[in-house]
C-alpha cells in the first residue's frame, strides 16, 4: 500500500501537556489523536489495524478453548443476558462467550454448580497471560478486592509497567529482583512470613514498663531499645456504610501498615475508618493511645494480620496512659481466630515473593477477571435443571481486557511493534543519498512489486517530500522492518534492510521473500500449551 492512500498524520510533536510516552508516541506516529476535552484516544486507520490484530489474537486464543463470539450490545453482561433466555438444562453448560466493545474484549463463562471455578479461572488467566507474552506485552499478575453493589469481590488483574505520568496509570510497586508487581492493597496469595526460621525464644513474662510520651512506634522502640518488628500495633477501627457501626480491633506487626481496604473486606463492610475517642471509650471503657490486645472485651471483634500469628516477646499497649507491656506472646496473652492478610504495602516493603525491597512503579491495568457477584445478582432468577430435574444456580466468571491500554504499552519504549500485530511488516522509502538518483524510483518499484507478490504487507512512502521526514517516519511508525533505497544499494541493485535482527543488510529484491519467510513461520508458530503447566498459580 502507498502512504498517499492512507490517512497517517505523522507529527514530530506530541499532544500538548501530555507526559505519557506511550500516548505521545502513538499520536506522533499517526495511529491516533488525543482529545483533551473528553480525555479520550481517537484511533485512526493504523491504530484500528493494530487494535484489530490484537483482538484477533485474543479471539484465536479463546476460540481454541471453545469460547464463542456473541454480539449483544452489552458485553459486560451479555453472557448472562443470553443464558437467561436459553439455559434450561445442565447439559448445555458450560456456556463460554466472548464479545467486543469499541476498545475492550470481554470473556464470560456460565458454569454448573459442579464445575471448578478455580480451574476455569486459572485456564482463562493462563491463556491470557501467554497471549500477552506472545505479543511481547510483559505483565504482572495481581490479586485485588473491590466493593461493588453491596458485595465484596476478589478478582485477578494484569498490569503492565509504565512511565510515571502514564495516562490512566495506577501507582504501585515492583520488585527489581524477581519482577513481582502490585499495589498498596494487593491481595497476597503467597506467604508473607520471613524466609528464615524464627529463632526459638524463651517466653518472657508480661511486664508493665513506664513509657512516657511513647505514642509512636519510633518513640517506643527508642525507649525500649527494640526493633519495630518486636512491637505490635493495636488499632481500633469503625465500620462505615452499615446500619449500625461496629468497633473492631486490628493487630499488625509494628514495622508494617494496616490496609483499611483489606480490613473492610474481612469485615464485609463497605469501608472502615479509625475509631473516634468517643467510640473507643464506649467499646473499651478507656481512652485511646496506649491500648493493647490483652483484655479486649468479648463483644469487640479482633482481627490479626498473618505476620502477628505466633509472635512472642513483643511490646504492646498496657491499656493505660504512658505504659506499655513487654514480653507479650501470641496464644498466652492475646490471640484471635480471625487471622488474614491485612498488609498495606509501601515503598521499601519486602517483596512477598523474594523479600527484596519494593520500589515505586506506575502501572497500566490491561485486564481483570473475577466472579462479578454484583453483576451476577442482577440475574438472580437464572437457573437450570440438573440430571435429576432439580433446580440449580449456575456460577459466573467474567473478564475484561483493555485493548487501548495494551496499545499504549506497545508504544511505551522504543521497540518495534510485534510482527503479529504491526499494521505493516515494512516501511519502504527512498533515502536521502539516493534522492537525486534516476534509478532509485525503478529499484523502489521493483522491491515493492516483489514484496506484493510475496504477500508481505508493506507501506511504501510515495508522498513525503523531505528525505529527513522519511527517516523520521521510519522511526516512529515502528514497523518490524525498514527498507531503504540508498545510493550504494542502487549501484548493486539491492535494498538496505534494517530491523532488530539485522541493523544494515543489503538484499536483492529476489531474496526478500526467503528472508521474511523464516520470520513469519516463527511468529505464526505460537508454542503449544504444556499439559499440566502452571504459570500463575
Amino acid at each position: 500500500m502507498f502512504l498517499s492512500s492512507l490517512f497517517v498524520p505523522i507529527n514530530k510533536n506530541g499532544p500538548a501537556k501530555v507526559k505519557d510516552p506511550g500516548l505521545v508516541n502513538i499520536v506522533k506516529a499517526g495511529y491516533a489523536l488525543y482529545d483533551n476535552h473528553r480525555d479520550a484516544l481517537l484511533l485512526l486507520p493504523l491504530g484500528i489495524r493494530l487494535r484489530e490484530s490484537l483482538a484477533e489474537e485474543l479471539e484465536d486464543t479463546f476460540s481454541a478453548r471453545g469460547v464463542q463470539s456473541i454480539c449483544t450490545g452489552n458485553p459486560e453482561e451479555g453472557a448472562l443476558m443470553v443464558a437467561s433466555r436459553t439455559l434450561k438444562t445442565q447439559n448445555q453448560l458450560p456456556l463460554l462467550f466472548m464479545e467486543r466493545s469499541e476498545n475492550a474484549f470481554y470473556l464470560s463463562a456460565v458454569l454448573s454448580d459442579q464445575d471448578s471455578m478455580v480451574a476455569w479461572m486459572e485456564d482463562f488467566l493462563v491463556r491470557l497471560y501467554k497471549t500477552l507474552d506472545y505479543v511481547e506485552v510483559y505483565s504482572a499478575f495481581v490479586g485485588e478486592a473491590s466493593y461493588e453493589e453491596g458485595i465484596w469481590e476478589e478478582h485477578w488483574s494484569f498490569y503492565v509497567p509504565a512511565e510515571l505520568h502514564a495516562w490512566k496509570g495506577e501507582e504501585g510497586f515492583i520488585c527489581t529482583e524477581c519482577a513481582w508487581g502490585g499495589h498498596a492493597d494487593s491481595l497476597l496469595s503467597e506467604d508473607f512470613s520471613e524466609d528464615e526460621e524464627e529463632k526459638q525464644e524463651d517466653l518472657q513474662p508480661l511486664r508493665e514498663v513506664h513509657t512516657p510520651g511513647a505514642d509512636t512506634i519510633e518513640e517506643l522502640c527508642r525507649q525500649l531499645d527494640l526493633p519495630p518488628e518486636k512491637t505490635l500495633k493495636t488499632m481500633f477501627f469503625s465500620t462505615e456504610g452499615e446500619e449500625t457501626s461496629r468497633v473492631v480491633v486490628a493487630l499488625m506487626r509494628g514495622d508494617r501498615k494496616i490496609s483499611p481496604l483489606k480490613l473492610a473486606k474481612c469485615l464485609n463492610a463497605p469501608s472502615v475508618r479509625l475509631a473516634t475517642p468517643e467510640e473507643l471509650h464506649k467499646a473499651m471503657g478507656i481512652l485511646g493511645g496506649y491500648l493493647g490486645p490483652q483484655g479486649v472485651p468479648e463483644n469487640v471483634m479482633m482481627v490479626a494480620d498473618g505476620s502477628v500469628e505466633g509472635l512472642v516477646n513483643v511490646a504492646v499497649g498496657a491499656n493505660k496512659p504512658d505504659y506499655h507491656c513487654t514480653g507479650a506472646c501470641w496464644g498466652r496473652d492475646f490471640s484471635t481466630p480471625h487471622v488474614t492478610d491485612l498488609l498495606q504495602l509501601e515503598e521499601g516493603s519486602p517483596c512477598p515473593r523474594c523479600k527484596n525491597p519494593l520500589q515505586k512503579q506506575t502501572w497500566r491495568k490491561v485486564a481483570s477477571f473475577g466472579t462479578a457477584p454484583g453483576l451476577r445478582a442482577r440475574y438472580s432468577s437464572l437457573d437450570y435443571r440438573d440430571e435429576e430435574h432439580q433446580k440449580r444456580e449456575p456460577q459466573f466468571l467474567s473478564g475484561r481486557v483493555d485493548l487501548e491500554q495494551i496499545l499504549l504499552s506497545l508504544f511505551e519504549g522504543e521497540s518495534p511493534l510485534p510482527l503479529l500485530l504491526a499494521p505493516f511488516v515494512a516501511y519502504l522509502y527512498v533515502g536521502e543519498d539516493a534522492e537525486d538518483s534516476e534509478e532509485a524510483g525503478d529499484l523502489l518499484e521493483e522491491v515493492r512489486e516483489r514484496l506484493e507478490e510475496a504477500d508481505i504487507p508493506t507501506l511504501t512512502d510515495d508522498c513525503t517530500e523531505k528525505p529527513k521526514n522519511r527517516e523520521f517516519n521510519a522511526m516512529v511508525l515502528r514497523f518490524p522492518w525498514v527498507l531503504q533505497i540508498t545510493r550504494e544499494g542502487v549501484a548493486q541493485g539491492k535494498v538496505l534492510l534494517s530491523s532488530a535482527e539485522d541493523e544494515n543488510l543489503l538484499l536483492a529484491p529476489e531474496d526478500l521473500d526467503s528472508y521474511f519467510e523464516s520470520f513469519f513461520e516463527e511468529a505464526l508458530g505460537m508454542p503449544e500449551e504444556e499439559e499440566g503447566e502452571d504459570v500463575l498459580f
